[in-house]
């Protein structure tokens, strides 16, 4: 469940279902798995700052540290790079929505 403050204001209250894919879901049940007992967030650290900024400052270190040039909107071009491979094997209403589109 993503739960978006900046479109609660909307019909289905800022909040919409999205599956957890298999290329992610090692890396999710891992983290599950090694959070503590009673946990609300499988990922506690940076939960108290910004975690967009915290997610820039990390990709781009990584990116860094691979030795390659970052490209310019890094965010919104890799949810765009996303978007194209979900539309490969879903129609592209859900992936739409999936992805907040109106």
């Amino acid at each position: 469940l993503i739960i978006s403050p900046k479109t609660e204001a909307e019909a289905n209250g800022g909040q919409r279902w999205v599956p957890i894919f298999s290329d992610f879901a090692p890396f999710l049940e891992a983290a599950f798995d090694a959070a503590e007992v009673g946990s609300v967030f499988v990922i506690e650290r940076g939960r108290e700052t910004n975690l967009n900024q915290l997610w820039r400052k990390h990709t781009m270190r990584a990116i860094d540290r691979a030795g390659l040039d970052a490209w310019p909107r890094l965010l919104h071009a890799l949810r765009a790079s996303c978007e194209s491979e979900l539309v490969k094997e879903f129609p592209i209403t859900t992936v739409a929505r999936w992805l907040g589109h109106s």
